[in-house]
């Protein structure tokens, strides 16, 4: 038989049951925390994600140079034709090389305003490149027209010959302080698209010229001269004029306008003048 102080020595130790369910939840309560940690990691890492991206795309707006506030027109104008002229000028192709998107992107003003500002891109390139120039030629011929003096008492061919040196001057002097910019633009103009290029000078410089030929044709009999072909003459003025300033800007030196003007002066009339016409300085 067996005893039964051996029956009760075989028996397992009895466990408190609150000692037991504590042993039996202890891998499920680790399993909860360490599930809580994940989470809490894994919402910092969120957080964090969107604050980065956040940070990113203000910092990519501010790079772009969107505005954070809202512009007036005149001003959202003036920044969209500038980034037009830069990317037209840039591109040297006209139109064809620019999209309205890049100069919506390059001027921080949405590409929707830029269509309700000027309709189309045709519109757009009229307004940044064939515009200013138009201006500046007239200009030009304004100023140059307006630069002449009353005829003087003494009519000699010294006296003669400096009233045609000093309204040469004038016209040089505006020549040499054209913006280079607006010069690269008609660069562009002339040998990019032969359709753009034929419509500008046709519109713009043809005329321009036409205009400059006519003056001084009409100062020829004021002033002893050589015989000269006036067209040549013209276009020989204003390219040297143009091609001097785009060469200053491209080397970085500045351009003495005045001295510029003196120098090409004294080459064009007194070159032009006649043998026996002494030299009024």
């Amino acid at each position: 038989m067996v005893d039964s102080t051996d029956l009760a020595a075989c028996r397992p130790p009895r466990t408190a049951p609150d000692a037991t369910r504590r042993l039996d939840h202890a891998p499920s309560m680790a399993l909860g925390t360490a599930r809580r940690q994940d989470t809490a990691r894994s919402d910092r890492h969120i957080h964090d994600l969107r604050e980065t991206n956040h940070l990113g795309l203000r910092a990519m707006a501010n790079a772009e140079g969107r505005p954070r506030r809202r512009l007036p027109a005149t001003e959202r104008r003036r920044l969209i034709l500038e980034a037009a002229r830069e990317a037209f000028v840039e591109a040297g192709e006209g139109m064809s090389g620019v999209s309205v998107r890049e100069i919506a992107k390059r001027s921080g003003i949405d590409e929707a305003l830029v269509y309700r500002h000027f309709g189309t891109k045709e519109d757009l390139y009229f307004e940044a490149v064939l515009r200013p120039v138009e201006e500046i030629f007239q200009q030009f011929v304004r100023g140059v027209a307006d630069a002449a003096f009353p005829d003087a008492a003494d009519d000699s061919a010294q006296a003669r010959i400096q009233r045609e040196w000093d309204l040469t001057y004038a016209m040089l002097r505006q020549l040499c302080r054209v913006d280079p910019a607006v010069l690269r633009s008609v660069a562009m103009l002339l040998f990019g698209d032969p359709r753009h290029s034929g419509a500008f000078y046709a519109r713009t410089l043809s005329p321009a010229l036409e205009q400059l030929e006519q003056l001084v044709v009409a100062e020829l009999p004021n002033w002893p001269h050589r015989a000269f072909s006036v067209p040549i003459a013209v276009r020989a003025t204003i390219a040297t004029c143009f091609w001097t300033v785009v060469e200053h800007d491209l080397a970085g030196r500045p351009l003495d306008a005045d001295e510029t003007a003196r120098e090409l002066c004294d080459l064009i009339i007194y070159g032009m003048a006649t043998p026996d016409a002494d030299r009024p300085r």
